[in-house]
């Protein structure tokens, strides 16, 4: 009789959890949803280190720059997009221009934590330095949160981290390094 009322207890306890991933499903389904375009821009704080970050003393660097984030939901739920990221540093008297750009996929998982949907991440960026003439390339994995404040835009952050790699190009040398990072931004849905 006990085997009994466990299962019995299992099986009320596991359609009760189901009940609750498809009603976030639903609402889920009523933000991320296949065909709907997306558009939004990060404040991007991240922490670098390795050969190519360090700095003379051997420790890495804080820097804050921004990117725009552009996608698309072939079906419900996955987008998939690219980033896009210009940035202009100064030091002393030399400045530089940065570029990057790659691809980007975005999964949000089916299950409502507080008031919002985590998701995950996975990108690269590829990008150039017109001051030291050099190539970077990162690839990067993450966590993030989403909270939808209407039916058109969200509050969202992504922490992740990336491995990085970066290429000299006249001195043909290869570097490696990696970075943790934390995004905050605000992106529109269905347009």
């Amino acid at each position: 009789m006990k085997y009994i009322i466990l299962v019995a207890l299992l099986i009320s306890a596991a359609s009760m959890a189901f009940c609750q991933i498809d009603e976030a499903e639903e609402e889920l389904a009523e933000y991320y949803m296949g065909g709907d375009r997306e558009v939004g821009g990060f404040l991007h704080i991240k922490y670098q280190s390795g050969d190519i970050y360090n700095d003379v003393d051997g420790s890495g660097k804080l820097t804050v720059d921004d990117i725009l984030d552009l996608g698309y939901f072939p079906i419900d739920k996955l987008s998939i997009g690219a980033m896009v990221k210009l940035g202009i540093w100064k030091t002393g008297l030399e400045s530089s221009i940065n570029t990057a750009i790659g691809p980007r996929i975005d999964y949000y998982i089916p299950y409502r934590i507080g008031s919002g949907y985590p998701y995950l991440h996975v990108g690269s960026l590829f990008a150039t330095y017109e001051a030291t003439d050099s190539k970077e390339t990162h690839y990067e994995f993450g966590l993030g949160y989403s909270v939808p404040v209407n039916e058109y835009v969200s509050i969202v952050s992504l922490l992740y981290y990336s491995m990085d790699e970066i290429e000299l190009v006249e001195a043909t040398i290869v570097e490696n390094g990696s970075r943790i990072g934390l995004r905050f931004g605000i992106k529109s849905y269905h347009f």
